[in-house]
């Protein structure tokens, strides 16, 4: 992983706007504002149909604050952080037609290369609707690994699930196909949307090895045996609306831990 650097000077955290395929953003901590290669993280937000131009970052969720408080307490390296807004209101057209994460890509060299950054890996997040169809966000993704992987970030440390919806066999065996050989760590993190015990049972196999978690949170925690595939369940105190809060605090840290 890349080397901690230290915040550069009479520097502050930096959100730039990035439109695509509607909307989006960038963030860029205070650590990367001097330049060099950095983790990217691109988070897929689910269905839009308020066309909220920042479901997550700048605005809404504000999981900036969250990556903010892990990385001053020393329990995150520094990341660059995007999201790319679409305006769609349902799931089997969110992130398909009109958008393509090579393209996302382009858009985010001009503010990268102005800033003097390179992206030294690149991972994936996506959120309810992202993660609901075969045909777009973090399922495209798969479908484009070998355009993204090397071309673009040497590895993908992460491929993440936040509540989406189970509904189908290409939840897991896309993944598996996909990723099986890259050392790609998949975690899902289930609160309420669709019965994941099939995703679970196929991805990580039944009796699936417990990991500890946090039980007030967490009421199942379950790892594949071999591979860094993890599955996750919350308890009550978790919403499908504040289920990426969780997720946030609960996966980066174990995926981008300080050097």
């Amino acid at each position: 992983p890349p080397a901690l650097p230290g915040p550069c000077p009479m520097t502050d955290d930096d959100l730039v706007e990035v439109d695509y395929p509607d909307k989006g953003a960038l963030w860029i901590p205070r650590e990367a504002r001097c330049g060099g290669a950095f983790d990217l993280v691109v988070m897929l937000h689910g269905i839009n149909p308020q066309s909220n131009p920042t479901p997550s970052l700048g605005g809404g969720r504000r999981l900036e604050f969250e990556l903010r408080a892990f990385m001053d307490r020393g329990l995150l390296r520094p990341l660059l952080v995007t999201e790319p807004v679409h305006f769609q209101p349902g799931s089997s057209t969110l992130y398909g037609a009109g958008w393509d994460p090579l393209t996302h890509l382009d858009r985010l060299a001009a503010p990268l290369e102005q800033r003097g950054l390179s992206i030294a890996s690149l991972s994936y997040t996506g959120h309810s609707g992202a993660g609901c169809d075969p045909d777009n966000g973090l399922y495209e993704v798969l479908a484009r690994y070998h355009d993204l992987i090397p071309a673009r970030a040497p590895t993908m440390p992460l491929w993440g699930l936040e509540d989406v919806c189970y509904a189908g066999t290409y939840h897991w065996s896309a993944p598996m196909t996909a990723l099986a050989d890259t050392g790609t760590t998949i975690w899902n993190v289930f609160s309420v949307q669709g019965d994941p015990t099939d995703f679970e049972n196929h991805l990580l196999g039944a009796g699936a090895p417990s990991f500890a978690c946090t039980p007030a949170i967490f009421g199942k925690c379950i790892r594949h045996p071999t591979r860094p595939w993890w599955a996750q369940r919350t308890t009550s105190v978790v919403s499908h609306d504040t289920n990426p809060y969780f997720f946030v605090r609960e996966v980066l840290p174990r995926v981008f831990p300080p050097s």
